[in-house]
């Protein structure tokens, strides 16, 4: 049986599957993706109860101001910014080192594996040359999400 704080992050799944692809092909993340994983937040308040809401609403907003820190000094996209604060209103309040965890690790294996994904998939894609060579982090975020439902609860 599935924990129901993990409810969001499963039904975020297209979300994060959509943000990967977009972040690999065109180095963006489309603002609906966070849009859409607000909404998703807002309509399991009945299952998750306010004070967990607020506590994810707390978090997301200080991820929020670290990763426009971190935009600003130029490290990360804007939108990679928003779409992690985002996905932090679908990490459970309990389980943030696990996520923390996996995007550490999705972000070690993006360096190493990015320049093949880039190259296989850039296929006939608008490539944005502002950001050639860069890591493309909205991945690193959306494997950190899809694989939070399996690892939950199980990692330090």
């Amino acid at each position: 049986m599935i924990d129901p704080s993990l409810i969001p992050a499963v039904l975020s799944a297209p979300l994060f599957c959509a943000a990967a692809i977009s972040d690999l092909r065109t180095t963006r993340i489309p603002g609906w993706l966070s849009l859409a994983a607000c909404l998703i937040v807002v309509f399991a308040i009945p299952v998750l109860g306010s004070e967990e809401v607020l506590a994810r609403l707390r978090i997301a907003a200080a991820v929020l101001c670290v990763g426009l820190a971190l935009t600003a000094i130029g490290l990360i996209g804007r939108w990679d910014a928003a779409f992690l604060a985002s996905a932090m209103l679908l990490v459970p309040s309990t389980e943030l080192r696990a996520f923390a965890l996996l995007l550490s690790g999705g972000l070690l294996l993006g360096c190493a594996v990015a320049p093949a994904l880039r190259a296989i998939s850039h296929a006939g894609a608008h490539r944005n040359p502002r950001r050639k060579g860069e890591l493309p982090v909205g991945v690193s975020i959306a494997s950190a999400g899809l694989a939070l439902p399996f690892f939950a609860g199980s990692l330090p």
